[in-house]
């Protein structure tokens, strides 16, 4: 009877490892951001060094868990969203506190920010401001490299 229960707890544990495992994509270790390559070469990205630097996928991907749950389901009183501060919600939740991605959304850029300028969505920065926005603030930010060769190699 004790073997039956093992193997039922080793069974009940696989298949909740398989099921998360499921529910988060994996990290890819390279990345190579060609969506401007008629344009522009491709950058190929160290992902991995990335994940490891910043330790959390919002500091790149800043909306990468979907529309935000409303304000209603923390606070009592209604909020002004012209008010809401980020900085002050991290320190209480992680962003899937507020924000609820299912694991098959798109976290390129390019699913976001459009390659050429898009009339209907002025407001959205294109993708060449994106990268470069991105990326050389937070180099400046930690005394990286910000010269354009750390991601545009010379041509050969």
């Amino acid at each position: 009877m004790k073997s039956n229960a093992v193997v039922f707890a080793a069974v009940i544990g696989s298949l909740a490892l398989l099921l998360a495992a499921a529910e988060e994509p994996p990290v890819p270790e390279r990345v190579t951001l060609g969506a401007l390559a008629r344009l522009y070469p491709p950058v190929e990205l160290d992902h991995a060094l990335h994940v490891e630097a910043t330790g959390d996928c919002a500091s790149c991907h800043h909306r990468p868990f979907g529309e935000p749950a409303a304000c209603g389901s923390c606070h009592d009183e209604p909020v002004k969203p012209s008010a809401f501060v980020h900085e002050l919600h991290w320190e209480v939740e992680d962003c899937t506190g507020c924000h609820h991605r299912p694991a098959t959304a798109d976290l390129r850029c390019v699913s976001c920010h459009p390659v050429e300028p898009d009339p209907e969505r002025l407001a959205v920065i294109g993708l060449k401001g994106a990268y470069h926005g991105l990326c050389l603030r937070c180099h400046g930010e930690t005394g990286s490299d910000e010269s354009c060769a750390i991601c545009h190699p010379a041509p050969r």
